[in-house]
């Protein structure tokens, strides 16, 4: 049958039955979509049609008689409108006057639920439509009214804007006319706006209805309780060190995906169903448990931990100091599973990361080097390649410092050849992407006769030790030059490139901060003095649980500015700066934890003070001047920037 429909309302041309045509009976181009839309075809429905500002009954009769009598007494064009209830099994959505922000994020959330789209018109009123889906089973349902909800709140809608309509509702059919002042037709149209034929209507319901699907209007059980990444809801007053997501464009689930998570496993399966489903989240871009905790429960995958963790609660196991439940524990393994993989490409880069590194290591400004170990250990060594985004943030949080610090870091190795900009920042084009550099090998010009030891992984860990973001990384160039042979502090000098110093400044001040950390012992006096490496580990010195939290504290003020930075929607841009103030007043009224109480003594040690003549400033205002400058943290986080 030619597809003529658009332009002609002969019967010969129209979506009619043989039958109507050959007892030449008034029809409509739209009677066989009629007869597949609605619930019931044969109903007697009432015609409307605007008069003034409300509306007025014009007669009675079946959808298509009512139709072809409009399109007849209007020359083609309907002047009243016919309203009726569709098919059960079709779910409407009516949108009204946003669909330029809505009508994606439906498509996309019926898309995900592995939903069919059924039915799709203009509604008549500007920006509207009628958006009708299939669903192929109650959980894909209860899903897809949850994702309705979401997007509802997250562009600032009202149930009546974006209404998720019951099957007893009547529903405006196609070829009606407005029942609102300025109103158009209602007009089917394919998802990029453009309207479409009464036969190209029926084709797309009727392969919605041949796929699997469930009545819209069945009643569902209560969803089980979820738990939201988007509140804040810290018990202890503790702040997020883990981001809850990917910051990167989202992934649209797949019908894979989704019933992965759909699916309710036999006994003997259910450890491989959760297994799927976990690494289904990672892939989305799930990051934290605090943000895979609503998954798991709700997911019949997941249903295994969820059984452990009720016969656990049912016996006061969770009750017990350091419990952790089963769903957390499995999500955890899988993290830590993901995050230490490494694709099969990645020997390919290290021949070039090694050259790297080789330079990098004879560097003489060690806070570069340790800036240098960071990017490439947790950008350029994942397998991934060489060219790779790397945030200003993504340093500070590696290294506990300012974003000030951390972007003085970047054009220092910007500078040193060993990162090249691919991609610059943009905030007017891409506001949610970091610069892009590629690793290159640093010029050989900036070698010194100081080595760092960081082409090895034992000492780039050492290098990105928590206990150097409290004593400095100059002080972790003075640890590694230490041995148990003792040495005299002009050895030091000549290893490290250090003056010698006094006991508040040069090296000499640096080795007694190590031998106040139980890093460096002292022997002999005087012209005898030599210095050897001390009895602590890096993880018993005093200062590692305070470099720990200040690096912590950083690390949670980068996830709540990229949460603000990376929300969409005046209501979740809204919480998430509510969440960033109230982690700021919290920071600042809280008492510190016991490791940021040393960390305040620590300061003390690491950055002296001679005195308020020698320097012209109190002792309180040097240590926080010296604070700033080292990156830690001060009673004012700095304000939200790009990059």
């Amino acid at each position: 049958m030619d597809d003529r429909s658009q332009d002609s309302a002969h019967p010969l041309q129209s979506l009619v039955p043989d039958e109507r045509v050959l007892r030449d009976e008034l029809v409509t181009r739209w009677a066989g979509f009629y007869d597949l839309l609605l619930a019931d075809s044969a109903a007697t429905v009432t015609a409307v049609q605007l008069d003034g500002d409300a509306t007025a009954p014009v007669m009675s009769g079946t959808a298509a008689e009512l139709m072809a009598a409009g399109e007849a007494a209007g020359a083609g064009t309907s002047p009243w409108a016919v309203i009726a209830p569709i098919r059960p099994e079709i779910q409407v959505v009516d949108v009204d006057r946003c669909a330029d922000r809505v009508l994606q994020p439906l498509l996309d959330a019926a898309d995900t639920v592995g939903a069919s789209l059924a039915h799709l018109t203009e509604s008549g009123t500007p920006n509207s439509v009628h958006l009708g889906v299939t669903l192929p089973s109650r959980a894909a349902r209860r899903e897809f009214t949850r994702r309705v909800s979401e997007i509802r709140a997250w562009a600032g809608e009202t149930q009546t804007t974006v209404d998720l309509r019951s099957r007893l509702d009547g529903l405006r059919l196609p070829g009606s006319a407005p029942l609102k002042p300025g109103g158009g037709v209602c007009w089917p149209t394919d998802t990029d706006g453009r309207r479409m034929t009464a036969i190209a209507a029926y084709r797309r319901l009727a392969d919605a209805l041949n796929q699997p699907h469930v009545d819209a209007g069945e009643p569902l059980p209560s969803p089980a309780p979820m738990v939201w990444d988007d509140v804040d809801e810290t018990d202890a007053g503790e702040l997020a060190v883990v981001a809850p997501r990917a910051y990167r464009a989202p992934t649209r689930m797949t019908r894979e995906q989704f019933k992965t998570l759909t699916v309710s496993p036999r006994r003997g399966r259910r450890s491989h169903a959760a297994l799927a489903g976990a690494w289904v989240l990672w892939r989305l871009g799930v990051r934290s448990w605090r943000a895979a905790a609503r998954y798991y429960a709700i997911y019949p995958c997941f249903e295994k931990w969820r059984e452990r963790d009720a016969h656990a609660r049912a016996r006061g196991r969770n009750l017990e100091p350091g419990w952790v439940s089963w769903c957390q524990r499995h999500w955890q393994d899988i993290a830590r599973r993901a995050r230490a993989y490494r694709p099969e490409t990645a020997s390919l880069h290290e021949p070039r990361i090694s050259e790297a590194l080789a330079e990098v290591n004879q560097w003489d400004d060690p806070d570069l080097v340790a800036a240098a170990v960071a990017v490439i250990r947790h950008r350029f060594s994942d397998g991934y390649g060489l060219t790779r985004p790397v945030g200003v943030r993504d340093l500070a949080s590696w290294l506990g410092f300012s974003e000030e610090t951390a972007r003085r870091r970047l054009q220092g190795l910007a500078e040193r050849g060993l990162l090249a900009v691919v991609k610059p920042h943009n905030r007017e084009t891409a506001p949610h992407e970091a610069t892009v550099w590629t690793l290159s090998t640093p010029a050989a010009v900036y070698r010194s006769s100081v080595s760092h030891d960081v082409t090895s992984p034992q000492g780039m860990a050492l290098t990105l030790h928590p206990c150097w973001v409290a004593l400095g990384q100059t002080a972790r160039l003075v640890y590694t030059q230490l041995s148990p042979t003792p040495v005299p502090a002009a050895a030091l000098s000549a290893q490290t490139g250090l003056p010698t110093g006094t006991r508040h400044h040069g090296l000499l001040r640096l080795l007694h901060t190590l031998c106040d950390q139980g890093l460096a012992t002292r022997s002999g006096q005087g012209r005898a003095t030599r210095w050897l490496i001390g009895p602590a580990g890096l993880d018993d010195a005093p200062a590692a649980g305070a470099g720990r939290a200040a690096r912590e504290r950083v690390q949670s003020r980068v996830i709540l500015d990229r949460d603000v930075w990376h929300a969409r929607g005046r209501d979740v841009v809204s919480r998430a700066l509510h969440r960033r103030a109230g982690a700021r007043a919290m920071q600042r009224r809280r008492p510190r934890r016991a490791s940021t109480a040393q960390g305040g003594s620590q300061l003390a040690l690491v950055h002296p003070v001679n005195g308020p003549a020698a320097h012209g400033r109190s002792p309180q205002r040097r240590t926080a001047r010296l604070a700033r400058s080292r990156g830690l943290p001060t009673r004012e986080p700095p304000t939200l920037a790009g990059g």
